[in-house]
């Protein structure tokens, strides 16, 4: 699968079964990176080794 950068690539990984799965993922992603969990209100920075998590801010 390729997921598009950005909101419209949004995805998840979920096992809807009773049974062990296991997944691999791959990523082409830079050094650097920002995410956003809607779920939990968060925001993931990645700069090389740091990573912070952050409150999402409110609107």
């Amino acid at each position: 699968m390729c997921f598009l950068a950005g909101p419209e690539g949004a995805h998840q990984v979920r096992n809807a079964t009773d049974v062990p799965v296991r997944v691999a993922i791959f990523s082409t992603k830079n050094e650097f990176g920002i995410v956003e969990y809607p779920e939990n209100e968060k925001v993931g920075i990645w700069a090389g080794e740091t990573h912070y998590m952050l409150e999402r801010p409110t609107k």
